[in-house]
């Protein structure tokens, strides 16, 4: 008997699902939404956290060198704040003292989009292409760097040839920051760590007096945006997917209607209330599932795109883009996306029932009128 109701699932799955699908296709486009925007924000945040680890500050920054097995990787960097000049104009920066025989590791050449080539010289500056293209200049070019010499209290110029540009993304980043050899500065040294635990290393640090600034704490409203654009959009998601739940009422209403032969013959045959109502709860509950794992395989598609999308969109000067990140990885939210898509199951589930419940009106009068 259960192979048999298996197959009548099946076949009224197959010979309704054009229509039925139709039905459905505000929960459809709701989870194309959902996948959607969920896989956006949470791939953006996990880029801008990369991205400020490897080029901002690493996970702690501190005054002095510190040798400890938490600590993955350290850089020495200075940090300051210049004017260029070049025969178009001038350009204020901030800058970056690095050791260039070091900083430019592999990933951090990836995230900037810099090539394979060496890039070395006391002299030298990195520009983005954003501040390069503002003083119409490119790689192999001279410009004057002002810089603030705080051993002799003035500002002194330095020649220095453009040994790289590059381009983060970020446009926020590439309209500031220049990277210098940490010759060129004057400012005390600092030191990027990237460890694993910041907390029992920040312990470590308090007890041994050296200070140091976690990345939260020298980008806080950042960190903060990231965190309430998250918040806020879990809640509006949880919030929208118990109303539009509300939706599939109509749904169960339209099927038992259409459908009221069949159940009629089903009760003739012998089968119970309540086996008939449990049978049409499933078709109904297939249809629902199908055309939510069709949204988010669609959704989670389009996400694949966002990227090659917002590099279009960066490209044509739209000003809102900078607030955005426009090159990262594609990371899959799996926990916050199967808690969304349970809470959009359940009230789904919990409205289709009751909605079927009150319009499953079977009784001896419905059976004698389909018969008639």
């Amino acid at each position: 008997m259960r192979s048999d109701l298996a197959f009548y699932v099946e076949k009224k799955v197959i010979r309704h699902i054009g229509r039925m699908f139709l039905r459905l296709f505000v929960m459809f486009f709701f989870s194309i939404i959902l996948s959607f925007s969920l896989i956006f924000i949470f791939s953006m945040r996990s880029g801008l956290e990369k991205l400020i680890v490897s080029l901002g500050s690493g996970n702690v920054l501190t005054s002095a060198h510190v040798q400890d097995g938490m600590i993955i990787s350290s850089e020495e960097v200075k940090r300051g704040s210049g004017m260029i000049f070049s025969r178009s104009g001038s350009y204020p920066v901030t800058l970056k003292g690095i050791s260039f025989d070091s900083y430019f590791s592999e990933e951090r050449r990836s995230l900037l989009s810099l090539d394979d080539s060496a890039i070395a010289g006391d002299r030298g500056i990195v520009l983005s292409d954003s501040i390069a293209e503002s003083l119409d200049v490119s790689s192999g070019d001279n410009v004057t760097l002002m810089v603030w010499d705080e051993g002799e209290n003035r500002a002194r110029p330095v020649l220095m040839r453009i040994l790289s540009t590059y381009s983060s993304g970020y446009s926020s980043l590439d309209s500031t920051l220049a990277f210098v050899s940490m010759d060129v500065l004057s400012s005390p040294s600092w030191w990027e760590n990237e460890c694993d635990d910041i907390n029992e290393l920040g312990k470590q640090l308090e007890n041994e007096g050296i200070r140091y600034y976690t990345s939260e704490e020298l980008y806080p409203v950042l960190y903060e945006n990231m965190d309430m654009s998250v918040r806020m959009l879990l809640f509006v998601f949880a919030l929208v997917s118990v109303l539009s739940s509300f939706h599939v009422s109509s749904f169960a209403v339209s099927l038992i209607d259409e459908d009221r032969k069949s159940i009629a013959n089903l009760l003739l045959l012998g089968m119970g209330k309540k086996r008939v109502f449990a049978l049409y709860l499933i078709i109904s509950c297939t249809f629902l599932l199908l055309s939510l794992l069709l949204g988010f395989f669609a959704g989670t598609f389009l996400s694949f795109l966002i990227p090659e999308f917002l590099s279009l969109l960066s490209s044509t000067g739209f000003d809102a883009m900078g607030m955005y990140l426009t090159k990262f990885d594609i990371v899959l939210p799996v926990l916050p996306l199967c808690i969304l898509y349970f809470v959009l199951l359940l009230a789904s589930f919990l409205v289709l029932a009751y909605s079927m419940r009150n319009v499953f009106v079977l009784d001896e009068s419905m059976i004698l009128r389909e018969e008639e």
